[in-house]
C-alpha cells in the first residue's frame, strides 16, 4: 500500500533555508526607540553610535554637517539680534549696522567669508550680545552657539572638513524618523529617534511595536529652561510629564527602560551659578553636581508608578564619546540579560 509524504524539491528547500534565516535574523535584531522633548541629546546619541559602530561619516554626511554649522551661526546671530530688540537691551551703536545685516539675512544661502566671520565675531564681542547670551535660557536659545563661534575662523577655511566634535555639536532640528543601523555584540540594532517637539511626538506611537528597550534622553541643564511650545511652563516640567507618560504606559511594561540624565558638563556649570530652588523650591540640598543630579534622578523615578521592571538611570553627557561608549555597553547589558531571563536561561 502506498503511503503519502512531502515531496522535497529545491524550491521548497530554498523556501525552509529562507524561513530559518530570517527567523534567526529576527532573533538577532533589536529596535531600540530613542524618545525625549526637544534639544534633549536624542539625535545627538544617535551620532554617537554612528561614530562607534559605523566608521563615522560619509563625505557627503560630512558636507551637509559643513552647511548646518554655518547655518547655526547666522540662525544664532540673527536670534540674538532679534531677542535683544524683543527684550530691549541695547546693541552699541557702533554695532547697529552689524546687527542690521544679520537681522536681515537668509541664514540658508549665507556663506562664511573673510568679511561675514569678521562680522560675526564684532557683533559676538558686542556687550548687549553678551547680557542677551546670558539670558538665553529665558528663550530656550540652542546652547551650540559658543562651539560655533570659537571655532568660526576653523569652519570658514576653504578646505574645512567638519571633525566628529563638530558634527556632535552641530544642531538640526529632528522631524519624522531617523534611523541609525549598526552591528554590535553580533546582533542587528536600529536606534529610532523621532522628533521630540509638541507636534512630532504625536507621532511617537507609530514607532512603539516592535520595539525591546527604550531610551529616554532628559537634559539636566533645562531645570530653568522655558518650554518652547508654551514659554510659561519650565523646560523641564515637560520633560517629567513627557516622561511619566513613556514609562508609565502599556507600550512599554517589560521592555527594558533606560533613562539618561543628558548634559552633565553643562549641568556641571550652570548649577554653580543658579539655585536649583528657582525651579524646585521642595529642593534642600546643596548646589553641588552631586546632590543636584540626585534630586532631580529622584523627581523622574518618583513619577515610575506602574512597571513590571525598574528603570536604569545613567548620568551622560552625550557629546562625549568616550561616556556614551562606556553607557552603551552597561545598556547593552541590561538589554543581554532581559532576553536571558524571558528565555528562561537566566533565573
Amino acid at each position: 500500500m502506498a503511503c503519502c509524504g512531502a515531496v522535497i524539491t529545491p524550491e521548497s528547500s530554498a523556501i525552509d533555508a529562507q524561513i530559518k534565516g530570517d527567523e534567526r535574523a529576527t532573533k538577532s535584531a533589536l529596535k531600540v526607540l530613542v524618545l525625549g522633548t526637544s534639544a534633549s541629546g536624542k539625535s545627538t546619541v544617535a551620532k554617537q553610535m554612528k561614530i562607534l559602530h559605523c566608521q563615522g561619516f560619509t563625505t557627503e554626511e560630512l558636507h551637509n554637517y559643513k552647511q548646518i554649522l554655518i547655518l547655526n551661526i547666522f540662525n544664532g546671530m540673527k536670534e540674538l539680534v532679534f531677542q535683544a530688540e524683543n527684550f530691549g537691551v541695547k546693541i552699541l551703536r557702533k554695532n547697529k549696522k552689524t546687527s542690521l545685516y544679520f537681522a536681515n539675512a537668509n541664514p540658508y544661502t549665507e556663506a562664511l567669508t573673510n568679511e561675514t566671520v569678521e562680522l560675526a565675531k564684532q557683533l559676538w564681542a558686542d556687550k548687549g550680545i553678551q547680557k542677551m547670551w546670558e539670558r538665553r535660557n529665558e528663550i530656550d536659545f540652542p546652547t551650540n552657539l559658543e562651539y560655533m563661534m570659537a571655532n568660526i575662523d576653523r569652519f570658514a577655511e576653504e578646505h574645512f572638513i567638519p571633525t566628529n566634535t563638530d558634527v556632535l555639536y552641530a544642531r538640526q532640528r529632528t522631524t519624522g524618523v531617523v534611523e541609525t543601523h549598526f552591528t554590535y555584540a553580533k546582533f542587528q540594532w536600529s536606534l529610532i529617534d523621532v522628533g521630540g517637539q509638541r507636534s512630532e511626538r504625536r507621532k511617537w506611537i507609530h514607532f512603539f511595536e516592535g520595539v525591546q528597550a527604550v531610551i529616554f534622553c532628559a537634559a539636566l541643564d533645562e531645570f530653568d529652561m522655558v518650554c518652547p511650545e508654551e514659554p510659561s511652563r519650565n523646560k523641564m516640567e515637560e520633560s517629567l510629564e513627557v516622561f511619566e507618560k513613556m514609562v508609565n504606559g502599556d507600550w512599554f511594561k517589560q521592555q527594558p527602560f533606560v533613562l539618561f540624565l543628558n548634559k552633565s558638563d553643562l549641568f556641571k556649570e550652570k548649577i554653580g551659578q543658579i539655585d536649583l530652588k528657582k525651579a524646585f523650591p521642595s529642593y534642600k540640598g546643596t548646589n553641588t553636581f552631586d546632590d543636584a543630579v540626585e534630586f532631580i534622578k529622584s523627581q523622574y523615578l518618583t513619577r515610575v508608578v506602574s512597571r513590571e521592571e525598574e528603570v536604569v538611570v545613567h548620568v551622560t553627557c552625550a557629546i562625549d564619546t568616550n561616556n556614551v561608549d562606556v553607557v552603551f555597553k552597561a545598556f547593552s547589558e541590561t538589554i543581554f540579560a532581559k532576553r536571558l531571563k524571558y528565555s528562561g536561561l537566566m533565573m
